[in-house]
């Protein structure tokens, strides 16, 4: 039971308690006196609460006896008259415990009640409960529902927001960048070299060149350094590879194509096509062959060589001679052949040295019907077949029979012309200034070399190594822009005897009036566009320049008995092969 149920029956006892104690209190004196006997007689009988003593029991005093029937009739008298003051007290607990039963079924009944009603009030705050709950979880969805929709949109926002935080922070990566290349570190200039073998008068121009432009440029300074011409390219790549190279050689695109792989050469894309330091009309300015042929054709996609002047291989030969042997210029390498045998019975000596058998053999290589040089895809040759090993099989007993030389006494075979040790030789146009025939023995002339189908133009220029310092690299890139300047251009074909490649420089004023003189010099360039219809370009990718190499290298091992014609090709197809392959 509760506590409350206990409280209610503890009052009622109480109350009955009470009821008991004010009956005996309030009831009658007996009338008769009590009865002495000679010896007591004790009944035990209730007393009431109140007249209880706590003094020990005292002897009591004998009364005058009395008669033994009166004695009893007392005596039963007295018992009578407690029997009849006891009913009214039990008449009184009997209704008191009948009223404690119903004040307990009435407990009881409120009990039951009360948890009649508690049951219902927790049935009712189960489903009050319940109720909120699925409210609760109704909201929750609503608001998850909605929180996705603010979520997304927030996204999106954020997404905006970071684009153009991103787009802020590139810029401020470019003018960090831009200011990076304006000064290093130390607040000096920003240093850039040239490595070169070119001849004095060339070097001359170049001297004057970089020294007009470190006077325009007040950020950068570029310097010029002459080289040994013996093995340059090999101590260039030991160089660079080492980090203590050059900034800038003058070469071939397919010299660049063997530093792309390993990331040695600068992407000049990135500024050509800049907005600020860009090349204004750069796309159109070369033509197709060379632009999708060179400039945009090594394996990566980007650019790591620009031209600056074309050249190519013509024929220079003593004309003083041939007048007095009635020989025509030839026009084939079947006419090459018998004026060679002409020659070589009258006078001893060889019709033609060649500055460059490389680029001859690649000729004939491109010359042979259903020929090819490399496969891109397959990373392969596409020489090794019957015809062009009998091509080079020609050209070596041309060798064989002293027709040809391969190899010039000095660096060059305009000495050995000059000296009348040969008859002629097939070198760059760039070598005019370099006839200078002995005591004026003889007049020389050039004309263009028996191409028929496939001329090997050279377009040379230059090449930017990167030593991951970007600000070096723009500081070689602004001298590469400013070198094929129009004006800049143009001083440098003359300089070296060549064409211009681009389209501005052919437009330049000075490079008209150049080309329009009647003179050697324009004679050179005329030999050169004759063939300029039938150039084309060779693959620039990685191993192209180890495929030149092993071309000249099987030439002159063949031809030198070293080794015979078909074992000195089938090494420089297997070498070329597994160079294209980076094997």
């Amino acid at each position: 039971m509760s506590k409350k149920t206990w409280s209610t029956i503890l009052v009622v006892v109480l109350i009955i308690a009470a009821a008991v104690g004010i009956y005996f209190a309030t009831r009658p004196a007996a009338d008769t006196p009590p009865v002495e006997t000679a010896e007591p007689i004790v009944t035990e009988t209730a007393m009431p609460t109140d007249e209880v003593t706590s003094s020990p029991s005292a002897e009591l005093t004998p009364e005058p006896s009395l008669e033994p029937q009166a004695a009893v009739t007392e005596t039963l008298s007295s018992n009578s008259a407690q029997e009849e003051t006891a009913q009214p007290l039990a008449d009184v607990l009997v209704a008191a415990d009948e009223k404690a039963q119903e004040l307990s079924s009435s407990v009881e009944k409120s009990t039951e009640d009360l948890k009649a009603s508690g049951e219902a009030i927790v049935d009712g705050m189960e489903d009050k409960a319940k109720a909120a709950k699925d409210s609760i979880d109704q909201t929750i969805a609503d608001i998850k529902e909605k929180s996705d929709v603010v979520i997304a949109d927030t996204k999106e926002k954020v997404d905006g927001v970071s684009q153009n935080t991103e787009d802020k922070l590139q810029a401020a990566e470019d003018t960090a960048d831009e200011a990076l290349r304006a000064l290093s570190m130390d607040g000096q200039k920003v240093k850039a070299s040239i490595w070169h073998t070119f001849t004095k008068d060339q070097e001359q121009f170049l001297e004057k060149t970089v020294a007009d432009f470190n006077a325009a440029h007040e950020n950068y300074e570029i310097v010029l350094l002459s080289q040994p011409y013996e093995d340059f390219l090999g101590s260039v790549r030991s160089a660079v590879v080492e980090g203590i190279g050059p900034d800038i050689i003058f070469n071939y695109a397919s010299e660049a194509a063997g530093y792309v792989k390993p990331g040695l050469v600068a992407d000049l894309g990135q500024y050509i096509y800049d907005d600020e330091i860009g090349i204004k009309d750069f796309e159109g300015s070369l033509v197709d062959g060379v632009m999708n042929g060179e400039v945009k054709a090594f394996e990566d996609g980007l650019i790591h060589y620009l031209p600056a002047y074309t050249t190519g291989p013509i024929f220079f030969y003593n004309k003083t001679l041939f007048e007095e042997l009635d020989l025509s210029v030839p026009t084939t390498w079947e006419e090459m052949e018998k004026a060679a045998k002409v020659i070589y019975d009258a006078k001893g000596i060889a019709i033609a040295g060649f500055d460059d058998i490389t680029d001859i053999v690649q000729m004939l290589i491109m010359e042979t019907p259903d020929g090819g040089y490399i496969d891109v895809s397959n990373q392969q040759v596409l020489f090794d077949t019957p015809e062009v090993r009998a091509k080079l099989e020609w050209l070596v007993d041309m060798v064989e029979k002293g027709y040809f030389r391969l190899k010039p006494t000095g660096n060059y075979f305009s000495e050995d012309f000059n000296s009348g040790i040969v008859a002629g030789f097939i070198g760059s146009s760039a070598g005019y200034p370099y006839i200078t025939p002995a005591d004026g023995k003889f007049e020389f002339a050039m004309a263009p070399i028996p191409a028929q189908t496939w001329f090997p133009s050279w377009n040379r220029g230059p090449i930017v190594f990167y030593y991951k310092d970007d600000a070096r690299a723009q500081a070689a890139y602004e001298f590469v822009k400013y070198f094929i300047s129009p004006e800049v251009n143009a001083g440098w074909t003359k300089s070296v005897v060549a064409l211009a490649p681009y389209s501005w420089t052919k437009d330049n004023d000075a490079y008209k009036s150049f080309l329009a003189q009647d003179t050697l010099e324009a004679q050179a360039l005329q030999a050169v566009e004759a063939n300029l219809s039938v150039a084309g370009s060779l693959p620039a990718v990685q191993g192209a320049n180890v495929v030149r190499n092993a071309i000249k290298t099987a030439v002159e091992k063949a031809a030198l008995g070293d080794m015979s014609v078909d074992e000195a090709w089938t090494e420089a197809v297997t070498i070329s092969n597994a160079a294209l392959k980076d094997e």
